[in-house]
This record gives C-alpha cells, structure tokens and sequence, in this order.
C-alpha cells in the first residue's frame, strides 16, 4: 500500500509539474486538492494522518469537509471530472 500512495503522490507532482517538496502548493489550488483527496480515496490509499502531514491539511474534519466539495465538484463539473479521469487512467496504467 506504502508503494502505491507514492506512485499517486509522484503521479500528481508530474501532472502538476512541481517537486515533493513543492506539494504543499498543491493545497492552494482547490481543484488540484480535491482532485488529490478524490485519487488518493479511490486508490484505497486515505490515510488521514499521511494525508494531513503530505498536503498539509489541518484536521480529519478538513479532510472529510474537502472530501465532501470535492465529490460535489466531481457531480457538477465537467472540466473537473474529465481532469479527474485523465489522471486516474494514468493511475491505472502504472499501477
């Protein structure tokens, strides 16, 4: 499972274009944090302590709460799902 968090993780920083240790940054833009929640739960690979230390988020109650928009997102949106499914069949084809 430990494998498998690090190959999303390393999926998302390409896909964004930034480092590990650019992250973070991950979390300032919306739609890329719950686009990372939205893999991360789908992938089996929610944990919320790793998740709270890697996308520096506050509690389990901010992870449910951005877990919660991001599955609206996901419903009305359909940029936000077609950018969902383009990096979860990247997902798929290295996992």
């Amino acid at each position: 499972m430990e494998e498998k968090y690090i190959k999303i993780i390393d999926i998302l920083c390409e896909y964004f274009s930034i480092s590990k240790e650019e992250l973070i940054s991950l979390t300032k833009n919306k739609d890329n944090k719950y686009i990372a929640l939205l893999l991360l739960r789908n992938n089996n690979c929610f944990d919320k302590g790793k998740i709270i230390e890697v996308l520096d988020m506050k509690s389990t109650r901010s992870i449910a709460y951005s877990v919660k928009k991001a599955e609206e997102k996901f419903f009305i949106n359909k940029a936000f799902r077609d950018k969902y499914f383009e990096m979860e069949e990247k997902i798929n084809k290295i996992i």
